[in-house]
């Protein structure tokens, strides 16, 4: 794996030059996926799939199984959440240039509706690269169904700075 994506200096970076080197190969963003869950622990708790990320855009797929759901037979409200946070921050942090870091600050989910099957978490999000020492953006997540209703919303936001 280590050819693949050597050290690098900063999670953006390490994002960015894994997810070109590894997208376009099959089984890669499984590959990329697996990376970063255990890179990021609880993230990989609920094994999400990294569907894509491109101009400012991340989709990341919540397989409906066992370990997700909650006593009413639908996706737990954490694994809910996790999910978003997850999209919203490879959105922003595929876009930093190496010299900042993002940390999540604050995080509002809605639930719409009951969240059965599989689910789709897409983020998107410009970056502009302000010139403040720490700087907060605020990401909405739309989680969406295979009928692609929108079943919650998670409103992330990242505050941004130099190193």
């Amino acid at each position: 794996m280590r050819k693949f994506i050597p050290q690098l200096s900063s999670p953006s970076a390490m994002i960015q030059v894994g997810w070109t080197k590894l997208k376009n190969i099959p089984g890669g963003n499984i590959i990329f996926s697996s990376l970063v869950s255990k890179y990021i622990p609880y993230t990989g708790s609920i094994s999400p799939l990294v569907l894509s990320i491109e101009s400012g855009q991340a989709r990341v797929l919540l397989k409906d199984k066992r370990a997700v759901r909650n006593h009413l037979n639908c996706i737990h409200a954490i694994a809910l959440a996790n999910v978003g946070e997850f999209s919203t921050g490879l959105c922003l942090i595929s876009q930093l240039p190496e010299s900042a870091m993002a940390i999540l600050t604050k995080i509002e989910i809605e639930y719409l509706k009951k969240a059965r099957g599989d689910l789709v978490s897409e983020a998107i999000y410009q970056y502009q690269n302000a010139q403040q020492e720490n700087e907060d953006h605020r990401i909405t997540a739309n989680i969406l169904n295979t009928n692609n209703e929108i079943v919650s919303k998670v409103h992330a936001t990242w505050r941004v700075r130099r190193k």
